[in-house]
């Protein structure tokens, strides 16, 4: 029995991928400078059952793949309710330079990605993409370049063969069945601040998901999601210390609510001695060498904010991201899937099977960094990720 899947590989992790983003960070401090990015790469993939999935690309906008263009990447070009659809040939996936192409033509990331934010956000809620803030400068409503990050709006047909020909099957989901983010280097990180934004319409099906996201509560039991806080002091000018204004007041940066803080006036040389943990990063505030973006000092007379206060006091709004416990579905081990939050499902059609071309899901998938993810740090800088998805859909043949 062949499952009824295809898979999507980001980073060279095999030839059977439908596309592939291979990442390395570069420049000097973490997510908040622009120079700072992550190369992306893709190679191509084969999907083949009986019962097969079709994959294919469509704009939105005045986009279009020339003649040429289509001969190259042997595409087929189908216009559907206004729509035009470039599909792969059954079983054949998206190749690198069919995706860097479509990508390019739109001006999305095609070689790098930059850290960015959604701010606040929840799933099914409105999702934005914004810029990351500057030092000294807490402004959080520019939205980001669309040259920071990918956007990829992916179709979907599910290929049923008959005696003479192929019919499209109706209202057939697909899954994300499984989702794998690792770092291309032992103790680095970076691939915990990869997010991937998936939206088909529905409500219900709009959510940001964590690949790398721990999803085992230790206790026998999955998380099923986390969240990330969007606010907190930040060391943006890698100065040792944390940010403060012309005033001598540390900044807080990002979205949160409330002005009631406990804050401490002139710092003392002991209070400034070492790192305080204000962003609550967990991490060992006697190691030096963990100083970060999140993790700094107070300056000695400059007035701001203690850990021991500020931690409980801020009330940072969050970014909620689904664990792939939450989303993949349960499989019985005979590719009968149930459960699980699908990404893409096939319309409806009229007009009987002469017009089952027109089954057709789709979704917008985002592939971002979230930059308010500790992970996102100067010792990141030149080390990537590699993430692996795998989409899947139903054995059954109703």
């Amino acid at each position: 029995m062949k499952f009824r899947k295809t898979s999507l590989f980001i980073g060279l992790m095999s030839v059977a991928s439908l596309a592939s983003f291979a990442g390395a960070m570069t420049g000097t401090i973490a997510w908040y400078a622009n120079s700072n990015h992550v190369t992306v790469e893709y190679t191509g993939t084969s999907v083949s059952s009986s019962q097969q999935l079709q994959i294919g690309l469509y704009f939105t906008g005045d986009y279009n793949f020339t003649s040429e263009e289509r001969k190259t990447h042997e595409l087929t070009a189908q216009d559907i309710d206004g729509t035009t659809y470039y599909w792969v040939e059954p079983g054949h996936g998206l190749t690198k330079e069919l995706v860097t192409a479509y990508l390019g033509k739109q001006g999305y990331a095609t070689t790098e990605l930059e850290p960015v934010t959604t701010r606040e956000y929840s799933p099914d809620g409105t999702f934005n993409l914004y810029k990351c803030p500057t030092a000294f400068t807490a402004e959080i409503n520019k939205a980001a370049l669309k040259s920071a990050y990918c956007k990829i709006q992916l179709a979907f047909r599910v290929l049923q063969p008959t005696l003479n020909s192929v019919t499209y099957r109706a209202n057939r989901e697909i899954w994300l069945s499984d989702a794998t983010a690792e770092s291309t280097a032992d103790g680095h990180k970076i691939d915990k601040a990869l997010r991937l934004y998936f939206n088909n319409g529905e409500t219900g099906h709009k959510f940001v998901v964590a690949p790398s996201a721990n999803f085992d509560d230790g206790h026998g039991g999955q998380i099923l999601q986390g969240t990330n806080k969007v606010a907190g002091l930040l060391n943006l000018n890698n100065d040792e210390y944390y940010d403060c204004d012309a005033d001598g007041e540390e900044i807080i940066y990002g979205d949160y609510s409330g002005n009631s803080f406990t804050k401490t006036t002139s710092f003392s040389a002991e209070q400034a001695t070492g790192l305080d943990d204000v962003n609550a990063t967990g991490l060992d505030t006697s190691k030096p060498a963990n100083a970060s973006t999140f993790l700094a000092r107070h300056e000695e007379g400059m007035n701001g904010y203690l850990s021991g206060t500020f931690v409980n006091q801020l009330n940072a709004k969050t970014a909620t991201y689904y664990t792939k416990a939450k989303i993949a579905p349960t499989d019985d081990g005979y590719g009968n899937l149930s459960g699980g939050v699908y990404v893409a499902k096939t319309a409806n059609f009229e007009g009987g099977e002469a017009n089952s071309y027109k089954a057709v899901g789709t979704t917008d998938m985002y592939v971002y960094i979230e930059g308010w993810d500790h992970a996102v740090i100067d010792t990141e800088i030149s080390f990537g990720f590699n993430l692996g998805l795998t989409f899947q859909i139903n054995n059954s043949r109703s």
